[in-house]
């Protein structure tokens, strides 16, 4: 399936696919394009989504190939090709009052965006993103990775990072 998403000059979370307060989703064999806005747009857009699976799916030309905003647990990502966006790759973006738990990021490609994986939870101070597993991927010309908050717990290995840029991978501490 292909899925084409629109360009707005509005900031308005936009994304190519929209989910919110879903649980097991799936997202599978999609090219996923064209979702783009001044914060970045999103491929997909994630709102409190539990037990997703995103596979086998090609993402490019939108801000973030794949973001998770607010809460989010257990999700598998494997599988997909995400390239050529303007911000990142796979975003974790926990704010509110919900924390993020056991995430799976592997056997992707991840090229010319950025950042690769990027961990965020300074919005919100004291919320978690914990048992967050990246590993065995591939992330060419896209700037690093980085977790962002003193909260967050995980694993980042074996991965392969080619012109990565100066910041391969990083731990920011309040």
């Amino acid at each position: 399936c292909e899925v084409i998403g629109h360009t707005t000059t509005v900031q308005d979370n936009i994304a190519s696919i929209y989910i919110t307060g879903a649980n097991h989703v799936t997202v599978t064999n999609n090219k996923i394009h064209g979702a783009n806005e001044p914060a970045g747009g999103y491929g997909v857009g994630m709102f409190n989504v539990d037990y997703g699976t995103f596979a086998n799916n090609e993402i490019y030309g939108t801000g973030h190939g794949i973001l998770n905003k607010q809460a989010g647990n257990h999700h598998v990502v494997y599988n997909n090709y995400i390239h050529d966006n303007i911000l990142d790759c796979y975003h974790f973006y926990t704010q509110g009052s919900w924390n993020t738990d056991d995430y799976k990021i592997y056997q992707n490609i991840c090229a010319n965006s950025q950042h690769g994986v990027v961990i965020d939870n300074t919005i919100s101070a004291g919320l978690t993103v914990t048992n967050v597993k990246v590993y065995n991927n591939v992330f060419y010309n896209s700037g690093g990775n980085s977790w962002a908050h003193a909260n967050n717990t995980g694993e980042f290995y074996n991965n392969i990072e080619y012109k990565a840029g100066s910041l391969m991978f990083a731990t920011y501490l309040d």
